[in-house]
């Protein structure tokens, strides 16, 4: 299903994975790349959840925050934030999407006193 031109299959497909846990890290290592930028983000959620280092998936979110649309902004911001303190490598590119969530998340790396890293 992953594979399917279909958007929403494959964002469905995504999403059943990351939720039901199954051992799909090289799915979405390769999702990183799908053109719908929502099936990325999740994508990018779960590589980072195993590996809040990988500069693949970072670049994903990172991206998601700097984009002109609010809604992936938001998007970008729910995966930061889901990170929790591992997420204070992202507190430069929460910025662009204050609006959308960022001012809240980072307020919450602050006090928690997560640095970059």
């Amino acid at each position: 299903c992953t594979a399917d031109p279909n958007d929403g299959l494959r964002l469905n497909a995504a999403v059943a994975l990351r939720e039901g846990g199954a051992p799909a890290a090289d799915t979405f290592r390769r999702l990183l790349a799908d053109p719908n930028p929502r099936v990325r983000l999740v994508a990018a959620g779960a590589v980072l959840a195993a590996d809040p280092a990988d500069a693949d998936a970072a670049a994903v979110v990172t991206a998601a925050l700097a984009d002109p649309t609010p809604r992936l902004r938001r998007i970008g911001v729910e995966v930061v934030a889901g990170l929790g303190g591992r997420g204070a490598g992202f507190r430069d590119a929460l910025a662009p999407a204050a609006d959308e969530g960022g001012a809240e998340v980072l307020a919450k790396l602050a006090a928690a006193g997560a640095e970059p890293g």
